[in-house]
């Protein structure tokens, strides 16, 4: 197994309101080795309004490829944006 040397981490926040969701990129120089995305909620809104960040995070992603998905625990303003946008998630 080839090893490769980490030397550039990007974190982008969304605020979705009264919820937050994170996305770590660790790089290898500017190629993406590992993403991974930490939470997706917000205590308000519909699925209208989770789209503009889905649809932001998507195009942010290589290949649209979570390596690690981290949910810190099942309360809305964490989760309720994977369920209100499972369309857009599942692929």
């Amino acid at each position: 197994m080839e090893k490769t040397t980490i030397d550039n981490v990007t974190v982008r926040m969304y605020c979705m309101g009264t919820g937050d969701c994170f996305l770590i990129k660790f790089r290898s120089g500017k190629q993406d080795t590992f993403t991974m995305m930490i939470d997706c909620g917000s205590c308000r809104g519909d699925k209208d309004d989770f789209i503009p960040y889905v649809q932001d995070l998507a195009g942010s992603l290589t290949d649209k490829t979570i390596d690690l998905l981290v949910i810190t625990h099942e309360h809305n303003d964490h989760v309720n944006g994977f369920d209100k946008c499972y369309d857009i998630f599942k692929d």
